[in-house]
């Protein structure tokens, strides 16, 4: 679990402020909500500006984030892949999870 506040943070300090507050008092149960409940959602805001939030799997319960352009995403993903890393698109663990 983790404060929306940071989490919007983050957000906002990785997108060099373009995206401030992309999660709301509505978005969670309270202050503090499961990251993997919030990302997937900010994901999906970001997706209209044409941006994607990816995550690098380091095999912890930690969330290595990065903000690339949506027409890049799959390119990254497989990049990472031949080099035997692994790369989530949070939209799409999002949408697997619903």
């Amino acid at each position: 679990k983790g404060p929306r506040g940071e989490i919007n943070a983050i957000i906002r300090d990785l997108s060099e402020g373009e995206f401030v507050d992309i999660l709301g008092e509505d978005d969670g149960d309270g202050e503090y909500t499961l990251a993997d409940e919030l990302l997937p959602l900010a994901a999906g805001r970001m997706r209209a500006s044409g941006k994607s939030l990816l995550c690098l799997d380091t095999q912890s319960d930690s969330y290595t984030l990065l903000i690339a352009p949506l027409e890049k995403t799959d390119a990254i993903i497989a990049a990472a892949a031949a080099c035997g890393i692994t790369i989530e698109d949070m939209h799409q663990t999002g949408q697997a999870s619903q």
